[in-house]
C-alpha cells in the first residue's frame, strides 16, 4: 500500500505544471521531500519556509528529485482497542469512533456507517480543502505586510526629503524665521509619528493573523501526515468543522503627510505644510484576462491598436502584421518582412517605422500602403521612436559621427526642435534608449539599456531636459532576475506602465518615475509579458514572448481589463 501511494505521489509529480503554494502556471522548479510539495522560486522562499518546520525541510531541484515516504494507512490490520481479538470494520457516524463488528452488535445498532476507506478519504478532502483555504489567507497576509512595508519605504524617504526641503528653505533666510521653521519641523515629526504608528499596527496585527492561520495549519499538517489511522480519527474529530480563522482588520486609511510649500524669501512667507490627501492613496492595480489570442510570432515585441484591428510585430525576425480578432483566431490582414527598429502610432493611426533608412516609413491604417514619412534623420541610427499628444516625434538613437546616445524631438513638419544627449554636467544622458513614452506634465520617459546583461533603468527628463528620476526596479522584485523593462507606455491616467519580461511583472509609476505600485501577471496566467497597448477605452492588451530556449512561434496576446492606476 505504500509503494502504491509513492507511485502515485511520481505520476502527479510526473504531469504537474502549477506550483501547489499559488497554483499558478508558474515554473517549478523545487520539491520537499517532506511535505510532497512542488513549488515555484516565489512560494520557496516566500511562502514554504514559513510553514511551521518548513525551514528545515529537504527542498531538492525537480531533476534531483528523490522518493518520497509517505505514512501507511492500513485500513484492514488495525485491532479494536475494547475487542482485541476483532479488527475494525467501520467508522460510526453517529459516535464519531471506529467500530469493529462486536461493536456494531452490541452499541452500535441503527448508527449511521461508512467504510474506513470511504470515510478516511471524506476527511482527507476535507482537511485539505481547509489546509487550502489557510495557505490562501497565509498568502494574501504576507503579500499585504509586504505592502504596509512598502508603504514604510515610502512615507519615510518623503519625510526625508520634507525635511531637506524645509531645512534648505531656512537656510536662505535669516535667524528671525528659524521659530517657524521649529513649528512647521514639529508638525511634520508629529504627523510622521502617527502615520508610522498606524502602519507599524497594521504590520503588527498581520503578522497576528499569519501566525493564527499558519497554527491552524500545521494542526491539519499533523493530522494529514499521521501514519496511525487510529490516531488519526481520534484527532480528525477533534478539530473544529470551521476550518476558517478570525482576522484582524487593518486600518485602510489614516492621515498623510503634508506638502512642504516654500515662500518668497521673507518671514511671512517662509512656506507651510499643507495637506495631501492624496498623496498616500496607496494604489493597487488588479488585472482580469477578457481574451486571449495565440500569434504566429515568436514574441510581440510590438504592439499598437488600430480601430478593430491590431499591429504587432517582431523585430527580432523582422515580422510585422495587421491583424483583426475574429471570434478566437487572429485574421492577418497584412504582413511585411523588413529590419525594425522602432513603432509608434500617429493620431491618425498610421505606424511610424524606423527601418533603416535615411527617413522614417509610414504604413497607412486602411490601405497598408507603406512610404516614406517628412522625418529624415539621416545623420541618426534610430532605435526607439514615439509620438506624443502634441503631434511630436521623439526618436531615440545614436548619433553616426559621435557614436553618442541622444533622443530627438520633432514637430509635426519634420522640423527638428530639440536634442537631448548630455547632462548638467556634460555627461551622455542615455547608454541605450529603447522605449519612449511622455506624460501630461511634460516628462519623457525612456527605458536605457546597458550593453552588458541586456538589464535596463527607466530614465525620466524634466522639461528642461534633466534627469528627475532614474527608476532601476523595485528590489523586491528583481533582485533575482534583475530589471528587464521592455515597453514602457502612459495609461489614461497619465501614470506610466512598463512590463518587466523575465520576473513577469508590470510596474506602475507615477508622473515623475516613481514607483507606485505593481502586478505580477504570472499570477494570472501571464508569461514573458513584452509590449502593452493601455488606451482609453479600458480594454488593453498585452503581447509576450516565450521562454528563453524555445522555438515556437505561438505568442500569446491577453485582452485585459485593468481597475486602478
Amino acid at each position: 500500500m505504500a509503494q502504491s501511494a509513492v507511485d502515485g505521489n511520481s505520476e502527479k509529480f510526473a504531469t504537474h505544471v502549477n506550483c501547489e503554494f499559488c497554483d499558478t502556471k508558474k515554473e517549478v522548479k523545487w520539491k520537499c521531500l517532506d511535505c510532497g510539495k512542488i513549488i515555484c522560486n516565489e512560494c520557496k522562499d516566500k511562502i514554504h519556509k514559513k510553514i511551521r518546520r518548513g525551514k528545515y525541510h529537504e527542498i531538492v531541484e525537480i531533476k534531483e528529485d528523490k522518493q518520497v515516504n509517505f505514512p501507511e494507512t492500513d485500513f484492514v490490520n488495525t485491532k479494536c482497542q475494547y475487542h482485541s481479538e476483532q479488527l475494525y470494520s467501520h467508522f460510526c457516524k453517529t459516535c464519531e469512533n471506529l467500530v469493529c463488528l462486536r461493536c456494531i452488535v452490541r452499541c452500535h445498532k441503527g448508527h449511521e456507517l461508512i467504510e474506513i476507506n470511504e470515510m478516511y478519504h471524506t476527511e482527507i478532502n476535507r482537511l485539505k480543502k481547509g489546509q487550502s483555504i489557510l495557505q490562501n489567507d497565509i498568502t494574501k497576509a504576507v503579500t499585504k505586510m509586504h505592502e504596509e512595508k512598502q508603504k514604510q519605504i515610502s512615507e519615510n524617504s518623503i519625510y526625508c526629503n520634507l525635511k531637506e526641503e524645509i531645512d534648505t528653505q531656512e537656510k536662505a533666510l535669516i535667524n528671525a524665521v528659524k521659530e517657524y521653521a521649529n513649528i512647521c519641523r514639529s508638525k511634520l515629526d508629529t504627523s510622521h509619528k502617527e502615520i508610522s504608528i498606524s502602519i507599524g499596527e497594521n504590520i503588527d496585527a498581520l503578522s497576528r493573523n499569519i501566525k493564527q492561520f499558519e497554527g491552524k495549519y500545521n494542526e491539519l499538517e499533523d493530522c494529514l501526515y499521521t501514519a496511525d489511522i487510529a490516531d488519526f480519527f481520534h484527532n480528525v474529530c477533534g478539530i473544529d468543522r470551521q476550518m476558517y480563522v478570525g482576522k484582524e482588520k487593518t486600518k485602510s486609511t489614516f492621515d498623510v503627510l503634508a506638502n512642504f510649500i516654500p515662500g518668497d524669501i521673507s518671514l511671512s512667507h517662509f512656506g507651510k505644510l499643507e495637506s495631501n490627501e492624496n498623496w498616500f492613496d496607496y494604489p493597487t492595480v488588479d488585472l482580469n484576462i477578457n481574451k486571449e489570442y495565440q500569434t504566429e510570432l515568436c514574441r510581440v515585441g510590438y504592439l499598437f491598436p488600430c480601430t478593430d484591428s491590431l499591429w504587432i510585430a517582431d523585430n527580432k525576425y523582422q515580422i510585422l502584421q495587421k491583424v483583426k480578432p475574429e471570434g478566437d483566431k487572429l485574421n492577418i490582414l497584412f504582413q511585411f518582412n523588413f529590419p525594425i527598429y522602432g513603432i509608434a502610432l500617429t493620431a491618425s493611426n498610421n505606424l511610424l517605422l524606423a527601418t533603416g533608412k535615411s527617413r522614417l516609413q509610414q504604413i497607412c491604417c486602411i490601405t497598408g500602403k507603406l512610404t516614406d514619412s517628412i522625418y529624415e534623420v539621416q545623420q541618426f541610427s534610430p532605435s526607439a521612436i514615439h509620438v506624443t499628444s502634441e503631434d511630436k516625434v521623439i526618436i531615440g538613437g545614436k548619433r553616426k559621427k559621435t557614436g553618442r546616445k541622444a533622443l530627438l524631438v520633432m514637430n509635426a513638419n519634420g522640423q527638428e526642435e530639440t536634442v537631448y544627449e548630455l547632462d548638467q554636467e556634460n555627461r551622455p544622458l542615455f547608454t541605450y534608449p529603447r522605449k519612449i513614452t511622455d506624460t501630461r506634465n511634460g516628462n519623457i520617459h525612456v527605458i536605457d539599456y546597458k550593453p552588458s546583461g541586456f538589464k535596463g533603468s527607466v530614465v525620466t527628463l524634466g522639461k528642461e531636459g534633466n534627469i528627475i528620476n532614474k527608476y532601476k526596479g523595485d528590489p523586491n522584485i528583481s533582485v533575482m532576475s534583475g530589471f528587464k523593462p521592455v515597453d514602457i507606455v502612459t495609461t489614461p491616467k497619465d501614470n506610466v506602465v512598463l512590463a518587466d519580461v523575465d520576473t513577469h511583472t508590470i510596474h506602475f509609476l507615477s508622473n515623475y518615475g516613481h514607483l507606485l505600485t505593481y502586478f505580477h501577471t504570472n499570477d494570472i496566467g501571464i508569461l514573458y509579458p513584452y509590449s502593452l497597448d493601455f488606451n482609453l477605452s479600458g480594454q488593453h492588451n498585452i503581447g509576450c514572448g516565450r521562454l528563453p530556449c524555445s522555438e515556437t512561434k505561438e505568442a500569446m496576446i491577453y485582452k485585459v481589463t485593468i481597475s486602478g492606476c
